[in-house]
């Protein structure tokens, strides 16, 4: 039987240290031996060994600067990320209903498992939601459009990633069928920031009713002749049937770009996971599989 070797203090000791030092840039000030002693609760020597050693298996160089304490010349964050003990990450996204949004999440997930880390997405309608548990603590980050951080509250939530243009969806789209009735029945799915705002803006000044609906259904309660019209995004109706329902473009380039385009947010105190999204993710890479997986050229595997 395999014998389980059980952490140290001077195990500790590295762990927080190399979490910490992910977080900061270079000529950034180091916390000194004496505050992580303090800290940590242990002694001077064990936090000096932690620091010995990550300097000597070249995770970090470090200068020293008078009164300044250390300053941070260099980090390795390949060798950091060993030494900081990060068995796996959590993010969650929309479900990955389109090709679109599958090419997102396997090149995510091939990122930060090609640096060794072991990566979960968890799959979650609705950008309030996914937020609301983001900053309870449950997941590491959350993938959401620009339009949806914009127009959150971003009193705990920092943006760290950008993916750029149709990143997130291709474009947002009126869905409207035939009626007899003066007053239209628009479906708004309260849960999904993007739908609400796009909704409210293309028919404010419009008489309309509002019917309460979840995104997914919108196309079924339209054929059920429950609603109207809705907005939805081209990507959610590209493989269903959609017999009977006209297809209009918006014409809002501020909103629907932001719409468009995929960002990914964090706690903003979580110094260590805006370290690791920067660090390891790539846009032009994840454009690439994201493309190829548009374009059939790849199986999604996520």
């Amino acid at each position: 039987m395999e014998k389980i070797r059980t952490l140290n203090k001077v195990d500790i000791a590295i762990i927080t240290v190399a979490r910490d030092i992910m977080g900061l840039k270079i000529g950034d000030r180091l916390k000194s031996v004496k505050e992580y002693s303090e800290e940590l609760q242990m002694s001077v020597g064990s936090v000096q060994k932690a620091f010995e050693i990550l300097e000597s298996e070249k995770c970090i160089s470090l200068s020293k600067k008078g009164v300044f304490g250390k300053i941070l010349e260099a980090k390795y964050d390949d060798k950091l990320i060993k030494k900081a003990f990060i068995n796996s990450i959590v993010g969650v996204m929309p479900l990955p209903y389109s090709k679109r949004y599958e090419g997102l999440a396997m090149a995510i997930k091939n990122s930060f498992e090609k640096h060794g880390i072991t990566f979960y997405f968890a799959y979650m309608q609705g950008s309030r939601v996914r937020l609301k548990l983001l900053e309870s603590g449950i997941y590491d980050f959350a993938l959401m459009s620009n339009l949806a951080f914009k127009n959150s509250d971003k009193k705990n939530i920092k943006k760290v990633f950008s993916l750029g243009p149709e990143s997130y969806v291709s474009k947002h789209v009126l869905l409207k069928v035939p009626t007899k009735s003066k007053k239209i029945r628009v479906g708004i799915d309260k849960n999904s920031e993007d739908q609400y705002f796009l909704s409210n803006q293309y028919f404010s000044g419009k008489d309309y009713d509002v019917i309460d609906v979840n995104s997914d259904n919108i196309v079924k309660d339209m054929q059920n002749s429950l609603i109207d019209q809705a907005i939805l995004s081209l990507d959610e109706i590209e493989e269903k049937l959609i017999n009977g329902i006209e297809v209009q473009d918006i014409f809002d380039k501020e909103y629907i770009n932001l719409a468009n385009e995929a960002v990914i947010v964090i706690n903003k105190s979580d110094k260590l996971m805006e370290s690791l999204v920067k660090n390891i993710l790539d846009i032009k890479y994840i454009g690439k599989i994201q493309k190829d997986v548009l374009e059939k050229i790849i199986v999604p595997r996520y």
